[in-house]
């Protein structure tokens, strides 16, 4: 991972949890990335990396709206 986008990669996994969390509000949902493998982490970034900051070139806009 790039240091110098761990900080975006990082607000935008943690808003997507919200927003997880928000669409499943009466199950009081609890969410954890302790299970979480090196894999998973690996792909996570991809889909940072590919699906959203590379459509949109980085746009800070579109990283905190999704």
């Amino acid at each position: 991972m790039k240091t110098g986008r761990k900080e975006e990669f990082d607000n935008w996994f943690e808003s997507a949890l919200d927003y997880l969390k928000g669409q499943y509000i009466n199950l009081d949902l609890w969410l954890s990335t302790e299970s979480l493998e090196t894999k998973h982490w690996h792909r996570l970034w991809r889909i940072f990396e590919n699906c959203i900051e590379q459509n949109h070139q980085g746009a800070k806009e579109y990283l905190i709206d999704f």
